[in-house]
């Protein structure tokens, strides 16, 4: 019988730019001296690419009020996100509705306000709320700390 590879076990790692294959397993090509990437994580940062790509096709269309074609590339990056186990990036989270995954765009679709150190982001077509930063209480306890010290 001949043997299969499962997965990312077998896999064999190799240059980005020359494509020698990592026989040796230093991780480094010894012929232009690139630390190599496995496969795997080069499919994430593929992935990464084309969710930062649709990310900006996103922002483009809404700006020509297309609002679903913009939460269609939103679902697409969501859905490559899923299929790659890729991390979303911070500054991409809060741009989109968790709820309705909507494109949010402060002005057009959604209302943000901002009270103290905390930031509150409303979605103007479900009406989801997402609130970020440091609540008042923590705030205050931080401030009281500090007058002790």
């Amino acid at each position: 019988m001949a043997k299969r590879s499962f997965g990312w076990r077998n896999e064999t790692r190799a240059c980005r730019c020359c494509g020698t294959p990592d026989k040796q397993k230093k991780r480094q090509c010894c012929f232009c001296g690139v630390i190599m990437s496995s496969k795997k994580s080069r499919v994430q940062e593929i992935a990464l690419e084309r969710i930062y790509r649709l990310f900006e096709l996103a922002e483009k269309e809404l700006s020509k009020e297309n609002c679903g074609r913009s939460k269609r590339y939103v679902e697409l990056a969501l859905k490559i996100r899923d299929r790659n186990r890729a991390r979303m990036p911070v500054e991409l989270k809060a741009k989109y509705c968790k709820k309705c995954r909507a494109f949010l765009k402060a002005g057009k679709n959604a209302k943000v306000r901002v009270s103290g150190k905390m930031v509150v982001v409303s979605c103007l077509e479900c009406g989801a709320v997402k609130k970020t930063g440091e609540k008042e209480k923590k705030a205050k306890r931080a401030e009281e700390k500090k007058r002790k010290n």
